[in-house]
């Protein structure tokens, strides 16, 4: 099969940019991939909730996006503070399980906003409620434009 110039520059592109990601990240391991699950499940559960609250706007995905991004960001930042430091990934681990563990909460709200609520456990939506109004959030389900 015979492939044009514009489609064998394109995956060169795309190879390169795969290559530096894989470096700056510290590569495409388990918890690298687990986290990049979990970001993509956190952005189509809060589109679903904006979705069925009638709050969708692209200038909030658009938002979402580039939080996840800077999630990403960080990770790298932390993967090259453990290259300098010789740290075997301890900080880019830190940073992985810390943002999964962000992500994971925001699914749960994200589900409970979109109404499916009843499939999470009350004790985790108690600590979740209970979280929110400490921080002085609204209530899940609420008001609350700053998710997707």
């Amino acid at each position: 099969m015979e492939y044009t110039q514009t489609e064998l520059k394109l995956w060169a592109a795309c190879s390169a940019a795969g290559a530096a990601l894989s470096f700056l990240i510290g590569g495409f391991d388990a918890p690298v991939k687990a986290l990049l699950v979990l970001i993509g499940v956190d952005y189509a559960t809060g589109i679903l909730a904006a979705w069925k609250t009638g709050m969708l706007s692209s200038q909030q995905g658009f938002h979402g996006l580039g939080k996840k991004v800077a999630i990403v960001a960080i990770v790298a930042f932390a993967n090259m503070l453990d290259l300098s430091m010789a740290l075997n990934h301890t900080l880019r681990s830190m940073a992985i399980f810390g943002f999964a563990g962000m992500e994971g909460m925001s699914i749960i709200e994200n589900a409970d906003r979109a109404g499916y609520g009843a499939y999470v456990p009350q004790f985790i939506r108690d600590r979740l409620l209970q979280l929110r109004q400490e921080k002085g959030l609204s209530q899940p389900g609420g008001s609350d434009k700053s998710k997707c």
